[in-house]
């Protein structure tokens, strides 16, 4: 009788692998409250804004009933971005995640009902400052809860120059009433903050196949934000297809700072040639 073996490998081992690949640099480090993986790309200088990828939920759970043991994404969105961005990068892991599950402090509701808690958002913002410490200024990127993650990371983080949200949680109360979730009771809501102040820059990319957040759950928050840029595309959905959309994104953030678009232009120009 033959006996097939399998092998799962754990996510967190696989986007260690993606991470390597990509020839990002791993650290673990401490925050507030927890400790993060942080995985970083340094590119020469430090004038231009440092950028700050946050990833989504992950797996929160097994199944509408079960909570995962272990919330890490295997096909993390925000590291593929950041593997397309030529500028000094760093991918904040969120507590718990990528390998950190059973650290003493990790419990279930920090990333279920906790997941944008005071504790997770200060924790995770006080990663950001010593990451940050060299650069003049930060721009927050987070896909789906990893937007309500940057929203919010957004007031307490003065560097703050802009923040772009792909397919984000922005009205997280909508979202859970839409799915006829359990509120997240541990969480701060980004749609119960008062409005991001206009020298922050605001980007949000909505899909309008994305039947996790449906472009109508946030319209009235964007109503609220009357700064925000919106980018809609009608075919893409929750994770489909923004590495298409990356370049047109960097060049959106290279405007930031005088003279980098001009550069960036000018370097495609080259390539194409």
């Amino acid at each position: 009788m033959a006996v097939v073996v399998s092998c799962v490998v754990p996510a967190h081992q696989q986007v260690d692998h993606t991470a390597r690949l990509s020839g990002f640099e791993r650290a673990l480090v401490d925050g507030r409250s927890f400790r993060h993986v942080v995985y970083k790309k340094n590119a020469a200088g430090s004038a231009a804004p440092l950028h700050i990828y946050i990833e989504g939920d992950g797996i929160s759970w097994r199944t509408r009933y079960i909570i995962s043991s272990d919330p890490t994404p295997r096909n993390p969105l925000m590291l593929r971005l950041m593997a397309l961005d030529q500028n000094a990068s760093v991918y904040v892991g969120r507590p718990c995640y990528l390998g950190q599950v059973s650290d003493a402090v990790c419990d279930s509701d920090d990333w279920t009902y906790g997941r944008f808690s005071a504790d997770v958002v200060d924790s995770m913002a006080q990663v950001i400052r010593d990451q940050s410490a060299d650069y003049p200024s930060i721009v927050l990127i987070g896909h789906s809860g990893g937007g309500a993650l940057a929203l919010l990371l957004a007031e307490q983080l003065d560097k703050t120059r802009a923040v772009i949200t792909v397919a984000g949680n922005l009205d997280v109360t909508a979202w859970t009433e839409h799915h006829q979730y359990t509120p997240l009771y541990n969480s701060i809501d980004p749609a119960s903050r008062p409005a991001l102040p206009a020298y922050i820059r605001q980007l949000h990319l909505l899909g309008g196949r994305d039947d996790v957040i449906p472009p109508s759950l946030v319209n009235d928050w964007l109503v609220s934000q009357p700064t925000a840029e919106i980018w809609r595309f009608d075919q893409y959905t929750h994770s489909c297809c923004w590495d298409q959309q990356w370049p047109r994104v960097l060049t959106w953030m290279d405007s930031l700072t005088p003279g980098r678009a001009h550069q960036r232009q000018s370097l495609t120009k080259a390539r194409v040639q």
